[in-house]
């Protein structure tokens, strides 16, 4: 007699601890520019961003205020406070002095809390990060958590030379961050979340690839393959994984207002830093069709 038996695992659901110094959020104190690498040798390193930009940041803060977090009555300035904070000076400003059109608010996506921001790049200081930090019910003035984003700085030395880059998404991506209208929300009208970040980079345009089908001795499609590189150079590993997490996967990604299709790209350390070179591939395919 044969006897057999079956089991079932279940993984357990991947939630944003910010424990990882290479996130655009993290641990204040875990910034990059905070941190010491490759023996001791200290990188500085800067997102750039134009006065024209709406820059979204969105956190997954576990709600420990609102009773029920499915139904938030209670946000930011609550439970919640988000302040920038003027790198030349370690000046702090509530961040209302700082939200684009959309502003802010607190939500549900149907599996766990979320927050947006929204920075109008044309009110933020030249050098900036921003600053969040949690309460609890129990003990409103209690702190429990605080989490700060990398560094950002206002782009005049690239000027031409950097690109606005966003993944078009619905749903989740794999860092959890959620791209459709919230469940529930409290705070500004609630808005979907745009990933857009500036970068520093290079393209580079190669030849075209060329294919034909015919069909009964005659060419009846032509399609045109155009691959263009993206260069980027000394950057650090928290770009690259955003590039990689959140947009490069998406159905389109959109550069300086063009789609594509893109593929997710290479990096290479630099020697003696703790930055890389990464490049990734960006894909245009026009088809001709004759009659």
């Amino acid at each position: 007699m044969l006897t057999t038996y079956a089991a079932e695992f279940c993984i357990p659901k991947k939630y944003r601890c910010y424990d990882d110094p290479d996130g655009l959020i993290t641990e204040c104190g875990k910034e990059f520019n905070c941190s010491d690498c490759c023996d001791g040798v200290s990188t500085m390193f800067y997102v750039p961003f134009s006065t024209t930009d709406k820059i979204q940041i969105q956190t997954q803060i576990f709600d420990f205020y609102n009773t029920d977090r499915e139904n938030p009555m209670a946000g930011f300035g609550t439970w919640i406070d988000a302040v920038i904070v003027d790198l030349s000076d370690g000046s702090e400003s509530d961040i209302s002095n700082y939200l684009g059109p959309n502003g802010a608010f607190v939500g549900w996506n149907g599996s766990k809390s979320y927050q947006i921001v929204e920075l109008d790049g044309s009110l933020l200081p030249e050098c900036w990060q921003i600053k969040y930090r949690v309460y609890d019910s129990d003990s409103p003035q209690e702190e429990v958590q605080e989490l700060c984003s990398q560094h950002f700085k206002l782009d005049t030395k690239f000027c031409n030379e950097t690109l606005l880059i966003q993944g078009i998404r619905t749903g989740f991506d794999s860092e959890g961050n959620y791209y459709g209208l919230p469940d529930a929300s409290f705070g500004d009208p609630p808005f979907e979340y745009n990933n857009q970040i500036r970068i520093s980079a290079n393209i580079k345009t190669g030849l075209p690839e060329k294919q034909t089908r015919i069909q009964r001795g005659r060419t009846v499609t032509r399609q045109i393959k155009y691959v263009q590189q993206v260069q980027l150079f000394a950057v650090p590993m928290f770009i690259i994984k955003y590039l990689e997490n959140q947009i490069l996967p998406a159905k389109a990604v959109k550069i300086d207002g063009k789609l594509y299709q893109a593929e997710t790209g290479i990096a290479e350390a630099v020697e003696e830093t703790c930055l890389f070179n990464y490049t990734f591939n960006l894909i245009t395919i026009t088809n001709e069709t004759e009659c």
